[in-house]
């Protein structure tokens, strides 16, 4: 009983059917898994596109974006816009995995709908680097911010594990918790994602490969992903290489060869 938004029926030297859906407001995860997955049951190409300037008056937050997320080789995480002012279908890509909520870059693309739905990536079409950036200063919250986790009966058995597994919070490089860190690709919050790395690192016993890292994080149940469900690809490895490059800069390990690591004293 699901209607799509426009259906498209493409005539050439190929026939391909395509279906766009175009969001305005957020929708539940589960729900776009199965309409998607319906939809890929009959046509050749489903893409969910976001409003352009919907997304630029309501900040759209954290998990709209993961809802409507998608990943290819070229590309790599990316969003699908409209933009019905110019007729055009925006994307957002190469965004970063790892990132400052006051600090981000990635590149974005204009496509007309016509040259999107005939070849899906013009060899004419260029990108734009866009960049967000801001000079506030994060360092006075490293207290506040450490006090209201702590305090928290949210956290309170994540900080309990974390202890059994010998970490405590106010330990920790304070970076993990003063810089507004948003991992792109986790439900688990970025300070909790990054306790949880260190306290593996401290099991790798100083060398690692890149494949033992990515299991560790596989396998651990306290870093979930997020509800992704226009991915079909495994992005644990994503993650790990670049928590690995993340933590490589600040000095927590070092690279030995191409895949074998160290973690410094």
């Amino acid at each position: 009983n699901q209607h799509a938004d426009v259906f498209v029926k493409t005539t050439g030297h190929s026939i391909n059917t395509i279906i766009f859906e175009f969001q305005r407001s957020i929708i539940p995860a589960h729900e776009v898994y199965l309409r998607n997955y319906n939809y890929e049951q009959e046509v050749d190409q489903v893409h969910w596109l976001i409003d352009y300037h919907a997304t630029k008056k309501l900040q759209i937050n954290q998990r709209w974006i993961q809802t409507m997320l998608n990943y290819c080789a070229d590309d790599g995480f990316h969003l699908k816009l409209l933009d019905l002012h110019s007729k055009e279908i925006v994307i957002q890509h190469n965004l970063p995995v790892i990132f400052k909520k006051d600090n981000i870059e990635y590149k974005e693309r204009r496509v007309t709908l016509e040259d999107f739905q005939k070849i899906n990536r013009p060899k004419n079409s260029h990108s734009k680097i866009i960049r967000v950036s801001s000079s506030k200063t994060k360092e006075k919250q490293y207290f506040r911010q450490l006090n209201s986790i702590t305090n928290s009966e949210t956290y309170r058995q994540n900080i309990y594990l974390l202890y059994q597994h010998g970490t405590i919070l106010a330990e920790l490089p304070k970076w993990v918790f003063i810089d507004e860190w948003q991992i792109l690709i986790t439900k688990t919050p970025s300070w909790l994602v990054f306790s949880w790395i260190l306290t593996l690192l401290k099991q790798m016993n100083g060398t690692f490969n890149t494949e033992e890292f990515t299991e560790k994080i596989r396998t651990c149940t306290e870093i979930q992903l997020a509800d992704t469900p226009l991915i079909h690809e495994d992005v644990y490895s994503i993650l790990s290489m670049s928590i690995l490059v993340l933590f490589m800069r600040k000095g927590i390990i070092e690279m030995k060869s191409k895949h074998i690591w160290i973690v410094k004293n």
